[in-house]
């Protein structure tokens, strides 16, 4: 098989083999998480929508959470994230990719920013 230089966001750069698990997300928005000095710093969780236990992948940013997760990403078609039509709504990643595949993806907004 070919594969791209610099691959694509349809072409991963590396090999991932593992197929999706399952379709459906349960997101559990504006969590509050307090922090050891007082401060709350507020979460969205998106998680497989079947029974078991899942490895987590965590997600700050620079953008708001609200923009990212698996909702606003739908009206805009995948791109590598050196393309110009690059946004930072992907920049927590594919959330429905990660959850198909048996992750829980959390996504918070930094110290200080949005919520």
């Amino acid at each position: 098989m070919k594969r791209e230089l610099l691959g694509s966001s349809h072409q991963p750069h590396c090999e991932y083999e593992r197929a999706p698990v399952c379709e459906g997300i349960v997101c559990d928005k504006d969590v509050v998480v307090p922090m050891r000095d007082g401060a709350q710093l507020v979460i969205d969780v998106y998680r497989p929508a079947m029974e078991g236990s899942f490895p987590a992948l965590l997600a700050f940013g620079g953008h708001s959470k609200d923009i990212q997760g698996s909702e606003i990403p739908k009206e805009f078609p995948p791109q590598p994230s050196w393309s110009t039509l690059w946004v930072g709504h992907m920049e927590a990643g594919d959330t429905r990719f990660f959850v198909s595949r048996g992750y829980v993806h959390v996504i918070g907004s930094p110290r200080g920013m949005h919520k």
